[in-house]
Parts: structure tokens; sequence; C-alpha cells
């Protein structure tokens, strides 16, 4: 259990802060990168928010795979787990913990969805 922790500890913050500084390293490389001029003169774009989202949402597909494999390992299935960790990857990581500390503990056994 502890090396689960510690990994997952090291990957969440990593992510937080590549989360945080890859937009604006992107924006700072690539400064109309969100931005498209229209006909007449208009320029329309986006926000820098935009970026961040989508860079958190590839690094949570990230997590989903990764966590996809550590259940597979335990014989844990679980599908909301999975789904839980595409939305917030802190949460889904959180409830993997939760429920292979219960499977150590032989408290509870997870294997429902067969």
């Amino acid at each position: 259990m502890i090396p689960y922790i510690k990994k997952y500890a090291i990957l969440l913050v990593s992510a937080l802060i590549l989360s945080h500084l890859l937009p604006n390293v992107i924006m700072t490389i690539w400064p109309d990168l969100l931005s498209r001029e229209l006909p007449g003169g208009i320029v329309k774009s986006l926000g820098t928010g935009f970026l961040f989202s989508t860079i958190e949402y590839l690094i949570n597909i990230a997590f989903v795979v990764l966590l996809y494999k550590e259940m597979k390992k335990e014989n844990i299935k679980s599908i909301p787990i999975l789904v839980l960790t595409f939305f917030s990857s802190l949460m889904g990581v959180l409830f993997f913990l939760f429920v292979v500390a219960y499977e150590k503990m032989g408290l509870v056994k997870y294997n429902r969805y067969e």
C-alpha cells in the first residue's frame, strides 16, 4: 500500500505542476496559438483557461490508463473509479487507494462487475 501512496503522490504533484506550467510555456512559444483572424479585421481568441483545461483532461486520461493497469494487476473491477478519474485525477486516485486498502485489509471484496 505504501508504494502506491508514494507513486501516486509523486505523479499527482508532478501532474499538477505540469498542468499549470505547460500552458504558460506554450503561450510563450506560440503567442497567437489560440487566436484566429476573421475576415474584416476581427480577431477571435480563446483564453488560456481553454488550454489549461485541455491539458488537464489529457493528464486525467493518462491517469485513467495507469489506474486501469493497476486495477487489472490487483484484480479490482470498478468502472466508476475510472470515470471519476477522468473528471478528477485526485479523487479517482483517492478512491482507488481506498479500494486497495479495503481489499488488503480483507474487509470488502470489490469484484462485483464480472
